[in-house]
């Protein structure tokens, strides 16, 4: 009668009087368990979902109960394993819950937080988007996240707003260089009179750039892009100036006046001029004008076009 009650308490349902009964009753019920642990298993032996101690603390007790054969004997050990019994019937009753309604959610919940590392340092930064990061996190790991996931949806929105809005205005830059430098390379084409294939050769890396920083969600990535949009904006330069030059020779071969006048670029980078990291007295100030003053000099005395980066 112990065990019949306790299989109530364990199964929410009253097995029958008689010894043999109750014993295929509560054997079944058991084997039950069973078939619902070792479908949850495989998943959270990834790692990715939760309960794999649980399940394998559960599938152990389980296993020593369903070896006796013996109808007296397994009702002895139930009875003697009832508090244990008991704590995992809660534990299992959580695993249900998770595996058969909450799985969906919780993947959300984690490949949105896997989406979000991307931009973490960024996110991080933002005091809304970082507290709710770190709770991302804090139901991750944990041990029985059951009552927890429930705030999955308001977490996701509060850093997905942030982060769309992070994303937005780095494209918004990145895309406004690149088409500075597309319309300077138009510029510098047609002052060149260049051919379908120069421009081609010097348009095409960097619209696929800019096609890239639209689909692209990192934000580190969406830097490298602008930094490579530049090297690319250099190259198309060089190309360019290339074909004035080969142009000029030609020119000059036929005994022609060069039809073509493209000056050659020169790139200035104040900041790589300063030796220090401050200019604190008017003397650092001066001294940092002139020499300045100088590089921007010898690129007009040798009828270069200047561009200050």
């Amino acid at each position: 009668q112990d065990a019949r009650t306790l299989g109530k308490e364990l199964f929410h349902e009253m097995g029958p009087d008689g010894e043999d009964a109750l014993f295929a009753f509560l054997q079944n019920k058991l084997k039950s368990w069973q078939s619902s642990l070792m479908s949850y298993r495989p998943l959270a032996e990834t790692g990715d979902y939760p309960g794999k101690d649980h399940i394998a603390d559960g599938l152990l007790a389980v296993k020593k109960l369903l070896a006796s054969d013996n109808s007296y004997k397994f009702i002895q050990q139930l009875n003697e394993q009832k508090n244990a019994l008991l704590d995992f019937a809660d534990h299992l009753t959580n695993l249900e819950q998770f595996y058969e309604h909450q799985k969906p959610t919780w993947e959300r919940l984690r490949k949105a937080y896997d989406r979000y590392q991307r931009n973490r340092l960024e996110l991080e930064r933002n005091a809304q988007a970082g507290v709710a990061l770190k709770r991302m996190q804090q139901i991750l790991n944990a041990v029985s996240p059951y009552s927890l996931i429930k705030e999955t949806e308001g977490l996701i929105a509060t850093v997905s707003a942030v982060n769309s809005a992070l994303v937005a205005a780095a494209r918004q830059q990145a895309l406004a260089k690149i088409d500075g430098h597309l319309a300077t390379v138009t510029r510098d084409i047609e002052a060149a009179k260049g051919d379908a294939g120069l421009r081609a050769a010097c348009m095409r890396p960097l619209e696929e750039l800019k096609g890239a920083v639209l689909s692209e969600e990192s934000l580190a990535h969406i830097t490298q892009i602008e930094a490579e949009a530049l090297k690319e904006f250099d190259i198309a330069t060089s190309r360019i100036e290339e074909s004035v030059r080969r142009a000029t020779e030609q020119s000059k071969e036929k005994e022609e006046q060069p039809r073509l006048v493209l000056k050659k670029k020169r790139v200035v980078e104040p900041a790589k001029l300063v030796t220090s990291s401050y200019l604190e007295t008017q003397a650092d100030v001066e001294a940092f004008l002139k020499i300045l003053r100088s590089e921007l000099e010898q690129a007009l005395t040798k009828d270069e076009r200047i561009e200050i980066r």
